[in-house]
């Protein structure tokens, strides 16, 4: 959460860091204190305290951007690749089919 303004009254006044965004300190000002979710990572709730809250892509996906809100970030490997970790950053992390087998969208 951040605050702007002065002479504020209530916590309830503090503004909750977006989705895709965390914030792990006190006293902050503006969203610009908020912290971007990783690459190969996604978060959508509001008012996140820290990074354990950014959920990794799973297997057959990838993510390469900065403070994604949606699973839907995620890309899916093409046809004829595969990938079985979680996290993974760029099309390169998927892998071939290997010779005498193929794999469809």
């Amino acid at each position: 959460k951040y605050l702007q303004g002065v002479g504020m009254i209530s916590s309830g006044q503090c503004i909750l860091c977006m989705a895709g965004k965390y914030q792990t300190g006190l006293g902050m000002v503006d969203e610009g204190n908020c912290s971007l979710c990783e690459e190969g990572t996604y978060q959508t709730a509001f008012g996140m305290a820290d990074s354990s809250s950014c959920m990794l892509c799973g297997p057959g996906k990838y993510q390469s951007g900065f403070g994604m809100a949606e699973e839907t970030n995620c890309t899916h490997c093409w046809p004829g690749k595969y990938q079985t970790g979680y996290g993974q950053i760029g099309d390169n992390s998927c892998h071939l089919c290997g010779p005498g087998k193929y794999l469809s969208g």
